[in-house]
């Protein structure tokens, strides 16, 4: 078994066209200026993404950074790291180059103007949302560890005897405490994948798909958690592969139950593909073509 691995997100444009008028720009400067504070904003046209495919791309990832902006701002250690990343967008709605509106007052910029600027924007967001990564999840990893620690829970010390034994004995209760905010459970596959002890890998693994299939998913809240959990074990797949790729396939059938449950009807509905996909925090659109592939 192995995992097709692609780039994200996946280039679905080509990137040598751009025709963008002077109102496209004054929106998508809006959309960032907005995605700075966590505000929804304007979206652009499908005609104007049809004219300039790869601010496909870009408003996909804008709207990607406003969420974790906004996930941020509520917590209390991270005051320092929005004011870092409001400042990178505030630099970049500044850049006179793009967003000055042209002198003859044309109504559009060619792709010949444009291509070169507006690919340098994308280049400049993709490096914001790796650093809004790489901060997320050293934060996640750092509150997971307190909650390994509330419990008791050596993960540095599980594969001696009678520790394991302890530590496999409070793998319920960690789990319960992981599962109450997905960000944090992320942080948790993140920690362990980095520690790397394959037992505990693959009993979180197993452990948590038992439990997503006796979640009470008529509750609303409970299908929620479900939703991410099973995306964030998706993930898990991707991030520790090789370790659990054999696992992978032979609990295929039961993520492909809950896929069904969780997400039914996905591989047609693109509202569902879409939510499914702002669920996966890790660095790969893989899981999500999983759990399509499910529903």
């Amino acid at each position: 078994f192995t995992l097709v691995v692609h780039s994200y997100p996946v280039p679905d444009q080509n990137d040598a066209e751009c025709t963008i008028s002077e109102d496209d720009l004054d929106t998508l400067r809006s959309i960032i200026q907005r995605a700075s504070v966590a505000k929804d904003a304007a979206t652009l046209s499908g005609n104007s993404v049809e004219k300039c495919p790869i601010l496909k791309n870009i408003t996909e990832a804008l709207e990607k950074i406003s969420q974790d902006v906004g996930y941020l701002k509520n917590q209390t250690d991270s005051k320092s790291a929005v004011d870092d990343m409001q400042e990178k967008m505030i630099q970049m709605v500044k850049n006179r180059d793009i967003f000055e509106r042209d002198s003859n007052k044309e109504s559009t910029r060619v792709q010949g103007e444009m291509i070169e600027k507006i690919l340098s924007l994308k280049v400049e967001i993709t490096k914001l949302q790796q650093d809004i990564r790489e901060t997320t999840n050293k934060m996640h990893e750092a509150m997971a560890e307190l909650v390994f620690q509330s419990v008791q829970f050596n993960i540095t010390d599980t594969v001696h005897g009678y520790t394991k034994q302890l530590a496999e004995a409070k793998l319920p209760e960690l789990l319960d405490r992981l599962e109450k905010d997905p960000r944090v459970h992320y942080g948790a596959t993140e920690l362990l994948t980095r520690i790397g002890d394959e037992n505990l890998i693959k009993k979180v693994y197993t452990s948590s798909l038992e439990r997503l299939q006796k979640l009470d998913i008529s509750k609303i809240n409970e299908k929620e958690k479900g939703k991410n959990i099973l995306v964030n074990l998706v993930c898990f797949v991707y991030e520790t592969q090789p370790t659990l790729n054999d696992y992978f396939t032979e609990y295929r059938s039961t993520l492909n139950e809950l896929g069904q449950r969780l997400f039914p009807g996905a591989w047609k509905d693109r509202n569902i593909q879409k939510d499914i996909k702002s669920r996966v925090i890790c660095d790969s659109p893989w899981p999500a073509e999983v759990i399509v592939s499910t529903g």
